[in-house]
């Protein structure tokens, strides 16, 4: 299936709107029901005791960052600050900073060695990914993506759920969008300019849709098990 970035309805729409607030309540249950969330924890757990000082790109409602800040053990391994063109959302933890940016114009990489992203690469071009990548990697050690997984399956998912409800008008749209949207093998890793001889990384695709990827700077000490 061909790649195709196109933009998401909700962006287009009032975020007091009926049909973002719907949109977003629906994209929390998702979150929920495939543990996303957790499965940022749970790779975080798996590296040195830190304290790591690391970016959330595309940080948007907040909502992951209050997530790994009320877990105590996450909250001492590292400093998280949230990066999106939208204010500091109200979510976001008070004792962690927000910047308030595209992230395609941020200049303060090199303060970062980790960086998170949830559900928000798949937003940008090939072309752009390359001018991230080119970025990211002047300081970046340990990178953990959350994307979604390019495959009909996925496809046929969503109309399921927008059969059943679960999904409305806009839900349905900007997921199907997402989903021709994603990755699938290791073009996460190639669109953003990682080369092998620096960089290993694990890519595990879920029934649910999801890129699961992690990548580490060789000789970093994170350990990248799922």
């Amino acid at each position: 299936m061909k790649r195709i970035v196109e933009p998401e309805w909700i962006d287009r729409l009032d975020p007091e709107s009926p049909a973002a607030q719907r949109s977003r309540r629906e994209l929390r249950r998702m979150n929920a029901l495939m543990r996303n969330f957790d499965w940022f924890r749970n790779r975080l757990a798996d590296g040195p005791p830190g304290p790591w000082r690391g970016l959330e790109v595309g940080a948007g409602d907040g909502a992951l960052g209050a997530h790994l800040f009320a877990d105590r053990e996450t909250r001492r391994r590292i400093e998280l600050v949230g990066i999106d063109r939208i204010a500091r959302p109200a979510a976001w933890p008070r004792a962690w900073q927000w910047e308030q940016e595209d992230i395609l114009q941020f200049q303060k990489w090199k303060d970062f060695p980790l960086l998170l992203a949830n559900m928000v690469l798949h937003h940008f071009s090939e072309e752009e990914l390359a001018l991230l990548g080119a970025r990211i990697q002047e300081s970046c050690r340990f990178l953990l993506a959350l994307e979604t997984a390019r495959r009909p399956l996925h496809l046929a998912q969503s109309r399921v759920l927008r059969a059943l409800g679960a999904l409305g008008p806009v839900g349905y749209h900007d997921a199907s969008t997402s989903i021709r949207a994603g990755f699938i093998g290791e073009e996460l890793p190639q669109f953003l300019g990682l080369r092998s001889s620096e960089w290993r990384w694990r890519i595990r695709l879920t029934f649910f849709g999801a890129y699961q990827f992690v990548a580490e700077r060789r000789s970093s000490g994170i350990r990248d098990t799922q």
